[in-house]
């Protein structure tokens, strides 16, 4: 993270500062090695584009596709049996993180700011850059609880920053998503975004609809809070229909190509899971086709991978289905945000009585999640008016409001197919899907993990607010349950 960061230039600038000591006057090099034809001004626009191009590095995990058990592991299985405890946030905060803080302190700066306007609106650069920070941030914290958050990025500044404590990272990235939202002015849009092309009213959309699904993710541990900030992002605007999901593009090039395509170019590692594949087939789900591939060795069957097995001998790669091969072409694009997602989070809304009356409306939370089918079918390019109507009047799918959280549950579960790490947050916060550790856990209690354990640079580096961090949010454990999953 932030305290690892220190730029090539920094360095040089260390290390002459000794040979600079014996000298009179420091300004006397000021011209000394200044190459005449570099620029000075700040090109914001390509520190967006290198934020954005970290995206899909959210969706796109493995470990977090195994944790939701989306797919399972062909040969190695330690990840399918939880072995890895530690897990390092330091690239997003190197990464994406700190170009979205230059762009912040460069547009916020009254000396910086007229430099930086080729890159958009000072007040538009704002609002994107901050709208993305939190998304990175919201990520992060979902997957490690208390992080480091108001004293980070800082660099040289602080070293040893304190981890903020989630319920405070989630307070502060709903007023931050807000205040993006209304910072949006007429200017220059911004320039570099091969998100969203720079459109005002997408980013605002994303915003809100960001901003629904976390408030929805406070449902255990401050629904009174979530309720509040939910209905205010759903009033804001939200998306809700798979023509407004947020992709992003890959490219067929090995630059900016699909993550799942360069898994599989030389080894066939991962398979839709058994336990998904069992129970797409128990509701005859016609998103299955494009979910998986049917095994190679003439099977007419799809075949999931049995999860968390300590030995695979035996199972032949030809006679299990892989990922669907329109999900991993080079240039398949990826989800950010579903429109079914949102869906999903608005029928669990109204289920829970989150509108203005204060109690359930099961004919709108039933609507919601009609529609978030019908959007995830569209997602996956499976929808068909006949086979979606036979579809949803099955016992098992029809919405019945005794039974409203397992359903939305199940079919979010779905639609958020390889975004694992989503998929993984909304089973610790909901209890669905039911899931099963497998047969051979090497986690600490045998579970499926809860969280994961810091970067041990935190052990090595900032050791007094690590210790700290353990004090206040408990052990360095995977089955530590961090706020928003207190039980």
């Amino acid at each position: 993270m932030k305290r690892q960061i220190i730029t090539f230039a920094t360095l040089i600038a260390v290390v002459m500062g000794v040979g600079f000591s014996g000298c009179t006057k420091l300004t006397d090099f000021e011209d000394t090695n200044v190459n005449p034809y570099a620029s000075t001004i700040p090109v914001t626009q390509n520190l967006l584009t290198g934020a954005l191009r970290w995206l899909p590095a959210t969706v796109n995990s493995d470990v977090g596709a195994i944790y939701a058990q989306h797919i399972g592991e062909v040969q190695y299985t330690d990840a399918s049996r939880f072995l890895g405890i530690n897990f390092a946030y330091d690239d997003f905060y190197r990464g994406p993180l700190l170009n979205l803080q230059k762009i912040i302190d460069f547009n916020s700066n009254p000396e910086t700011a007229p430099t930086v306007v080729g890159g958009g609106s000072n007040a538009n650069q704002l609002a994107v850059a901050r709208i993305l920070k939190a998304y990175f941030f919201f990520h992060i914290t979902n997957r490690w609880g208390d992080v480091p958050y108001s004293e980070a990025l800082q660099q040289s500044d602080n070293l040893t920053p304190k981890f903020d404590r989630q319920q405070d990272i989630y307070t502060d990235l709903f007023k931050e998503l807000k205040e993006a939202v209304d910072q949006f002015d007429s200017g220059a849009p911004v320039e570099g975004d091969i998100f969203l092309n720079g459109n005002p009213d997408r980013w605002k959309k994303f915003a809100n609809s960001l901003r629904l699904i976390m408030a929805l993710r406070l449902s255990k541990a401050d629904p009174a809070t979530g309720k509040v900030e939910f209905m205010d992002a759903k009033s804001d605007g939200v998306i809700m229909t798979d023509a407004e999901s947020f992709r992003y593009q890959h490219l067929a090039e090995t630059a900016n190509q699909n993550a799942w395509y360069a898994r599989y170019l030389t080894r066939f590692d991962f398979a839709i899971s058994e336990p998904f594949l069992d129970y797409l087939k128990s509701v005859n789900d016609p998103r299955i086709p494009a979910l998986a591939d049917k095994p190679t060795d003439g099977n007419a069957n799809y075949v999931g991978m049995k999860f968390g097995l300590a030995n695979t001998t035996g199972i032949g790669n030809n006679s299990i289905s892989y990922i669907g091969s329109g999900l991993r072409e080079q240039d398949s694009p990826e989800l950010i945000i579903s429109a079914a997602h949102v869906l999903f989070t608005l029928a669990e809304g109204e289920a829970r009585g989150w509108n203005a009356a204060g109690t359930p409306d099961q004919v709108a939370a039933a609507q919601y999640y009609v529609e978030g089918i019908r959007e995830s079918m569209k997602q996956f390019g499976t929808y068909d008016a006949t086979s979606f109507a036979a579809y949803i009047a099955q016992p098992e799918v029809a919405y019945t409001p005794a039974d409203a959280i397992r359903k939305i549950s199940y079919q979010r579960w779905i639609a958020l197919y390889l975004n694992g790490y989503e998929a993984w947050m909304e089973w610790r916060r909901t209890g669905f899907p039911i899931l099963d550790p497998g047969p051979s856990p090497l986690s600490i209690d045998g579970e499926i993990p809860r969280r994961q354990a810091y970067t041990t640079l935190e052990r090595d580096l900032n050791l007094g607010n690590y210790n700290a961090v353990l004090q206040s949010q408990g052990p360095d454990e995977v089955n530590t349950r961090i706020w928003i999953d207190k039980p």
